[in-house]
C-alpha cells in the first residue's frame, strides 16, 4: 500500500463517511488482487465482508452470494464460452473420463486483462475454494525445494480450484537453451502430475507469454481462453456497463461526453479492464473526497491526466491522427474546464491556448 493509499485512507476514515470508506476499501481489495497481492486482498475482503455481509469479487465490485455472473463483465464472446465452461463443469451427469477434458484451464493474453479475474469468476461460479499459487509460493534457489512445493500444491484430494499466476515461470519450453537443468526437471514433474489430476479438481493457469511454454505442457489443457485486449466497441460497452452498473449515479456523463471519452480511452491505449476500471475509481475516490454530489466526465479526464494515462504526448498523438477527434475534446475543454486547467491539461502555457484551440 502506497503512500497515497494510506493518506486518502485517513482522510476517508476521519470524515466519518463509512460508505466513502468502505467503496475505498473496495478499490483497495481490486488493486490488491490485481498486482497479486492476496494476503493483503483477503485482510480486506473480510473486513469488508463483516459489515455488508456480501461477497467481495476479486475485481473489487460487491456481489450476493446468489448473483455473481451479475457483478462482472466481459464481452459477449467471452462471456458465452465461460457458461459453457461452467456448465460443463457442473454438469453431474458427465462421465469421469469427459470431466478430465474439462479440469485443465489456460488463460492467456496481455497483461491486465482480467485473467486472475476470470479465475475468481469461475471459482465462484462453482462454489468452490480456489487455491492462489504464485511464483514466490514455488521457485527455490534451494535445489530440490521447487520441485517439492509443486508437488505440495496438488497434494490435496478436494474439489478445490488450483490457479497457478505467471505459469510461465514453472513451464518454460525444455529446448530454452538458457534454462538451467533444475527448471527443466520441474517441466517434466508437472507433466507428470497433470496426467494424474483428479477429475474433481479443476487446475487453471495463467500466463501472459503462452509462446514461451512447453509444447507438451500446452497439450495438457485442451481448454485455452484468450483473454484480449478490447476492441473499441468493447471499451463502449465496458464503459456502459460501469456507468449504469458499477457507479450508477456516483458518477453521471452525457452521451456526448461518453463518445468523446471512449475515443480518448482507445486513443490513450487504454484497452484493458483493470486499467479503464482504475481510471473510473480514481475519479470515484475524489468525489468522495471533495464532498461532491457526484462526478461527471471531467473527474474522469483529471483522472486520467493525473494517473498518466492522457498525456501530452497523447493528445500530440490525437492531433496527428483523429484531428476531428481533438476539435471535440477542445470544444469541450474550453466549455467546461477553467483556462488555467486546460493549459495544465495539454502541457502548454495558458498563453498559447487561444492558438492552440484554433
Amino acid at each position: 500500500m502506497n503512500t497515497e493509499s494510506v493518506i486518502n485512507l485517513a482522510k476517508l476514515g476521519l470524515s466519518g463517511d463509512k460508505v466513502a470508506l468502505l467503496d475505498y476499501l473496495k478499490f483497495l481489495a481490486a488493486d490488491s488482487a490485481n498486482k497479486k497481492k492476496i494476503s493483503l486482498y483477503h485482510g480486506l475482503v473480510e473486513i469488508i465482508e463483516a459489515q455488508e455481509g456480501q461477497m467481495v469479487m476479486a475485481s473489487g465490485y460487491t456481489r450476493q452470494n446468489s448473483a455473481a455472473q451479475e457483478s462482472l463483465w466481459f464481452n459477449k464472446v467471452m462471456q458465452t464460452r465461460l457458461d459453457k465452461l461452467v456448465s460443463l463443469c457442473e454438469d453431474p451427469t458427465m462421465p469421469a473420463s469427459l470431466k478430465g477434458k474439462f479440469n485443465k484451464i489456460l488463460l492467456y493474453g496481455p497483461p491486465g486483462t482480467g485473467k486472475t479475474t476470470v479465475g475468481f469468476y469461475i471459482a465462484q461460479r462453482l462454489n468452490r475454494k480456489l487455491e492462489y499459487v504464485k511464483v514466490s509460493d514455488v521457485i527455490s534457489f534451494k535445489f530440490g525445494e521447487t520441485l517439492k512445493n509443486m508437488a505440495n500444491i496438488f497434494e490435496d484430494k478436494g474439489n478445490s480450484i488450483i490457479f497457478i499466476d505467471e505459469f510461465d515461470a514453472f513451464a518454460k519450453s525444455r529446448s530454452d537453451t538458457n534454462d538451467v537443468g533444475e527448471l527443466k526437471r520441474i517441466v517434466n514433474s508437472l507433466i507428470q502430475t497433470l496426467d494424474v489430476v483428479s477429475s474433481d479438481r479443476i487446475v487453471i493457469v495463467a500466463t501472459n507469454l503462452v509462446d514461451t511454454i512447453d509444447p507438451a505442457i500446452l497439450r495438457r489443457f485442451p481448454i485455452k481462453l484468450n483473454i484480449p485486449e478490447l476492441t473499441k466497441k468493447d471499451i463502449k460497452d465496458y464503459v456502459d456497463f460501469l456507468l449504469e452498473n458499477v457507479f450508477k449515479g456516483q458518477i453521471k456523463v452525457k452521451t456526448v461526453e461518453k463518445n468523446l471519452l471512449v475515443d480518448l480511452l482507445f486513443a490513450a491505449n487504454l484497452r484493458t479492464v483493470d486499467a479503464i476500471k482504475g481510471v473510473f475509481e480514481s475519479a470515484q475516490i475524489s468525489v468522495h473526497i471533495r464532498k461532491g454530489e457526484h462526478g461527471g466526465i471531467s473527474d474522469v479526464l483529471e483522472a486520467a491526466t493525473t494517473d498518466g494515462i492522457l498525456t501530452a504526448d497523447i493528445i500530440k498523438k490525437i492531433h496527428d491522427t483523429n484531428p476531428e477527434m481533438l476539435k471535440k475534446l477542445m470544444a469541450y475543454l474550453t466549455s467546461n474546464v477553467t483556462k488555467s486547467d486546460v493549459a495544465d491539461f495539454l502541457g502548454i502555457h495558458r498563453n498559447s491556448l487561444i492558438n492552440y484551440a484554433k
